[in-house]
């Protein structure tokens, strides 16, 4: 089998793990090739991890040109399958629909309603786009059995969507910088003080602000110097330092920006915590399971499944931040606590959503794509 994944290229999140992992397993069974339309970090990535891939290099995001590459890609190399990723590449496959003449099949990896939230020019053309695009797609799989059911609700015939849940390799090798020398590069005083720490994109959807004020109840009850770190990108930024200092707790956030690997920021932290008002099944979360770190998740779309409360971590209302804030508080004051829900939740994450077991799922998928397609195609003739 044939595919070609389509992704911007400059992607930073959830979508550039995924994708990446995926990839790299489905590879070992099946030709594959990542397209992408800018050379940003998920190109970059893909590079050097020495992934097949192909850059369109689009000038623009209305560009179209690309559409001839693509198009004649797709045929000259004989792809059976087109898989898409996130807003970009979904428009332009939508437009190449007609040309392509093979299934086309996008992954959800977000509530696409909620993508552009905090900028009401990207909202009303790109997510009016998305949404169109979408509907020219044949197949869909969500991150998320939760998802799936949104699609649902959505409109989408459910004998088209497939779930397929989020994967990380546990078994690969881990090279993880330590913990004093992290936060030293970032002039966080590591000595003396205890760490929780946030990671995602700085956008709306992602609650930091409920993780704020969660942080500055937490500041005022624990009796011990705590440093909360924020790590991301993101348009919310000038909020959300305002916020930190209208809560009184400037001195003791730290914003990050963009880390290069999640691994060293989780591994500075003590308490890992994900406060979506909405989400898919987040890497955060997944990737905090393999540095087994104690977590404290708002119970939002898959998350529940990995993240079950007082079993393998505690579990909020999403906006609840004094519900957060004692979670916090929970974990730190009781080591053992602690450790028992990072070790339960490593091994749950090892045993049910490992990328291996993620990519046997994709190529069901895709087999049973092929297959129903191709009856379609007998019935017409």
């Amino acid at each position: 089998m044939r595919v070609l994944h389509l992704i911007s290229g400059g992607d930073t999140g959830g979508g550039k793990s995924h994708v990446i992992n995926l990839v790299e397993q489905l590879r070992r069974h099946m030709e594959v090739l990542v397209g992408c339309f800018v050379p940003g970090a998920f190109y970059q990535e893909v590079r050097r991890r020495q992934i097949p891939a192909v850059l369109f290099a689009q000038r623009g995001r209305w560009d179209l040109r690309v559409l001839t590459q693509l198009v004649r890609l797709v045929r000259d190399r004989g792809y059976q399958l087109v898989h898409s990723h996130g807003p970009r590449a979904n428009f332009l496959v939508g437009l190449a629909r007609g040309a392509l003449q093979v299934p086309c099949v996008t992954t959800i990896h977000s509530d696409w309603r909620l993508d552009f939230e905090g900028s009401t020019y990207k909202k009303l053309v790109y997510t009016r786009l998305n949404a169109l695009a979408l509907r020219r797609f044949d197949f869909f799989v969500t991150v998320s059995e939760e998802f799936a059911r949104m699609l649902e609700a959505r409109g989408y015939p459910r004998d088209r969507i497939f779930a397929l849940y989020n994967g990380l390799d546990f078994e690969a090798p881990l090279e993880v910088q330590e913990r004093e020398k992290f936060l030293r590069n970032f002039g966080v005083e590591s000595t003396g003080v205890r760490t929780v720490g946030a990671m995602g994109r700085l956008h709306p959807v992602k609650g930091h602000d409920v993780f704020l004020r969660a942080a500055a109840a937490v500041a005022r009850e624990y009796p011990e110097p705590v440093r909360f770190l924020v790590a991301g990108e993101g348009p919310q930024l000038p909020a959300l330092i305002r916020l930190a200092r209208e809560l009184g707790i400037a001195n003791r956030v730290h914003f990050l920006g963009h880390v290069e690997s999640p691994f060293d920021f989780l591994n500075a932290v003590e308490v890992n915590v994900l406060a979506s008002r909405s989400e898919s099944f987040p890497y955060a979360l997944l990737e905090g399971a393999r540095l087994r770190k104690p977590t404290v998740a708002t119970a939002v779309g898959g998350i529940p499944e990995l993240v079950e409360h007082e079993k393998t971590g505690l579990l909020v209302a999403p906006g609840a931040h004094e519900e957060m804030a004692k979670a916090i508080l929970k974990l730190l004051s009781d080591s053992d606590l602690a450790q028992r829900l990072g070790h339960a939740l490593w091994s749950r994450a090892r045993e049910r959503f490992s990328a291996r077991s993620m990519a046997e799922d994709q190529i069901r998928i895709y087999r049973e794509i092929m297959d129903r397609c191709g009856a379609r195609e007998g019935r017409r003739g």
